[in-house]
């Protein structure tokens, strides 16, 4: 399994959606991110480590997140543009 945090780039920035998708391999992946938004217009990191955990208020709300190892996240370091192949 491989886990990668994803961001939703539009014009040339980062918009502020940051994901997390585990897949199989890396065709899984970008279909694991399309499930979220275009693949085509993100850019993906390595998640060596980390996790959530969310409060459920009901089936489609959640009122608290809490997620661990995620201040790597807000700086611009190790982020890439996949070069998606075989989708």
């Amino acid at each position: 399994m491989i886990a990668y945090y994803f961001r939703v780039i539009n014009d040339g920035k980062p918009n502020g959606y940051v994901g997390l998708a585990v897949a199989h391999d890396k065709k899984d992946l970008y279909w694991k991110i399309d499930e979220w938004c275009d693949p085509n217009r993100v850019q993906i990191k390595v998640a060596k480590r980390g996790g959530y955990c969310l409060k459920q208020t009901t089936q489609e709300k959640y009122k608290e997140i809490e997620i661990s190892e995620c201040a790597h996240l807000f700086d611009d370091k190790g982020w890439k543009t996949p070069i998606w192949l075989d989708k």
